[in-house]
C-alpha cells in the first residue's frame, strides 16, 4: 500500500538501521542495489543463538518499503544470507491491477 509521505522512508530506514546497531547488530545499505538496506540482528531463539536476516527494499516508485526477513541459527548465517539474496535476485515487482 502506498505511503502518505514517501519523503519520511528515508528517515524510516535510517531509524531501522539505529535500532538494529544499539540491539548490537550490523546495518549496511547496498548502494549498487538501489539502496537496499542489509541488517544482521542477534537474536535468541529457544536458547538457539541465532541471527535475524533482514532485507529493507525501497519500492521501484520510492512511496515504500518492503521488509524481507530470515532467521536461521548462528552458525547458518553465511548459508541463510545467501539464500536470502538468491530469493531476491529472483524477486520481481507485480504491479497491483488497478494501482
Amino acid at each position: 500500500m502506498p505511503v502518505s509521505e514517501p519523503h519520511l522512508l528515508p528517515a524510516l530506514a535510517a531509524r531501522l538501521q539505529q535500532q538494529i546497531r544499539d540491539e548490537g547488530g550490523r546495518a549496511e545499505r547496498i548502494v549498487q542495489a538501489g539502496g537496499v538496506i542489509r541488517m544482521l540482528r542477534p537474536a535468541n531463539l529457544d536458547g538457539v543463538e541465532s541471527v535475524v536476516i533482514s532485507y529493507v527494499i525501497p519500492a521501484p516508485d520510492a512511496r515504500a518499503l518492503h521488509i524481507v526477513n530470515s532467521t536461521v541459527p548462528h552458525a547458518a548465517q553465511v548459508r541463510g544470507d545467501q539464500r536470502v539474496v538468491d530469493l531476491l535476485a529472483f524477486a520481481a515487482w507485480v504491479k497491483e491491477p488497478g494501482r
